[in-house]
């Protein structure tokens, strides 16, 4: 296991606390959003984003250069979750690729 987080009992402690750290922290959130999760994850794609905003943005890419990105991306994700069980791959690692994902489907999504 990664660390004492990746047991269920670990992993709904850490849930609990966070939803309420979220919760808090976004009580004035502008938007009515039901699941904190959806709060989460946005916020870990906006970090990425963020990281990368040297690189000059999506608006001027070609959708077919975005769509080459996503399939790599989830090509990178599969590779990884074919290493067998979970515990194989680190969450974090796991979680990096998926906001990878998510990052290029936003950007398809948003040149649509």
């Amino acid at each position: 296991m990664d660390n004492q987080f990746e047991t269920k009992a670990g992993f709904d402690a850490v849930n609990k606390y966070e939803k309420m750290r979220m919760y808090e922290e976004t009580a004035s959130f502008p938007i009515d959003i039901k699941h904190l999760e959806i709060i989460a994850f946005a916020k870990a794609m906006d970090d990425v984003l963020c990281q990368n905003d040297h690189k000059g943005g999506w608006k001027d890419c070609e959708r077919i250069y975005l769509d080459a990105r996503l399939v790599e991306e989830m090509g990178e994700y599969f590779a990884l979750v074919a290493k067998g069980s979970p515990s194989a791959v680190p969450s974090e690692q796991r979680r990096k690729e998926l906001v990878d994902i998510a990052n290029f489907a936003m950007m398809l999504w948003d040149r649509s």
